[in-house]
């Protein structure tokens, strides 16, 4: 649904100088960081996934 002023939650809208900015950065695909690693485990913890315990190697 549509807000009163046409904008939506669901819609992002760019200018176009930053389309090229944008787009490289969903292609560069970083490793994730050690805070990342730390913050996916204590959520599977939470979740009582047996692999829990064991950080993966990406």
């Amino acid at each position: 649904m549509k807000s009163a002023n046409g904008n939506s939650p669901d819609i992002t809208n760019l200018k176009p100088c930053d389309y090229q900015a944008f787009f490289e950065a969903l292609d560069a695909r970083s490793s994730p960081t050690e805070a990342l690693r730390i913050a996916f485990l204590r959520q599977k913890k939470s979740f009582g996934d047996p692999d829990a315990n064991t950080p993966s190697a990406d």
